[in-house]
C-alpha cells in the first residue's frame, strides 16, 4: 500500500488529487516491470483530503478525540465525496499513542499513558473492542505514534490486541530500522506503516523490510482470535 494524506494541513488547491495522479503514473510504469499489485489509499486528516484518483480510503475514527470533530465530523463530511468517486473503504479505528507529533497536537488526542504498562494495553484493548463492536471484525486498528516519533509502538501492546480480538492491526510512527520492524512484526502487527525515515534516507526501506520478513518467520505461540461481532 501506499497510504496518500495527512493531518498536517488542509487540501483547498486539490493538492491531494494532483499528487494521486503523479503516484498513479509511477504506479503504472511499476507495472510494466512488474505483477505486484500497489495500491494507493487515502489517509485523510480531514474532509478535504478526498480525492477521485485513489483506489480506496482510510474511512478514519479517531477513537481517543477529545471531542466529536476527528470521531464523527470530519468523516461524516466526506462521505458524499467517497460515494460520488466510488471508493471502495477501509473501515479504520486510528488511535494515536504517542505526544508530541504533529498528529497528536492538531487532533488534541488524549494519550494512553505510558505507565503502568498493565493499564495502557487495558485501555488500548478497551479501545479495540470498542472498535471490534461498532464496525465488525474486518475493521483495521491503526495505532499511530505519529509521523517522524522518536518512539514506536510497544510490541507487547501490538501482540496484546491481537489475542484480544480479530482486528487487524496496523502500527506506524518511530519504525526506523529493522530491530523495529522486526520486533512488530513479529508480534503480529498486519501492516507497518513507514514513511519519514524513507524521506530522509531510502537505503533505509531495505533494512526495515527485511526485519518485516524475518519478523512474520518469527510468529509462533501467540494465541490468534477468531470470530466475529
Amino acid at each position: 500500500l501506499i497510504l496518500e494524506g495527512g493531518s498536517g494541513y488542509v487540501d483547498r488547491d486539490g493538492r491531494t488529487e494532483k499528487v494521486a495522479r503523479a503516484i498513479k503514473e509511477e504506479i503504472n510504469d511499476f507495472y510494466k516491470r512488474t505483477d505486484e499489485k500497489i495500491l494507493l489509499v487515502g489517509f485523510p486528516g480531514n474532509r478535504s483530503q478526498v480525492a477521485p484518483s485513489l483506489d480506496a480510503i482510510f474511512f478514519l475514527h479517531l477513537l481517543n478525540a477529545p471531542d466529536r470533530r476527528f470521531l464523527i465530523d470530519e468523516p461524516m463530511a466526506g462521505v458524499r465525496q467517497i460515494k460520488e468517486y466510488g471508493l471502495d473503504v477501509i473501515k479504520v479505528g486510528y488511535l494515536i499513542t504517542r505526544p508530541g507529533t504533529t498528529a497528536a497536537k492538531v487532533t488534541r488526542a488524549l494519550i494512553p499513558p505510558e505507565e503502568p504498562k498493565e493499564k495502557r494495553i487495558e485501555l488500548i484493548n478497551n479501545y479495540a473492542l470498542y472498535l471490534l463492536y461498532s464496525s465488525g471484525p474486518g475493521a483495521f486498528l491503526y495505532l499511530d505514534a505519529g509521523s517522524g516519533a522518536k518512539k514506536p509502538e510497544d510490541p507487547e501492546v501490538v501482540r496484546a490486541v491481537k489475542e484480544e480480538t480479530p482486528l487487524n492491526v496496523i502500527v506506524g510512527g518511530g519504525v526506523k530500522d529493522y530491530e523495529t520492524a522486526r520486533k512488530l512484526s513479529a508480534n503480529l502487527a498486519d501492516i507497518i506503516v513507514t514513511g519519514t525515515v524513507v524521506e530522509e534516507d531510502l537505503s533505509k526501506l531495505e533494512d526495515i523490510l527485511n526485519g518485516i520478513e524475518e519478523g512474520v518467520k518469527e510468529r509462533k505461540n501467540v494465541k490468534r482470535v477468531r470470530g466475529s461481532a
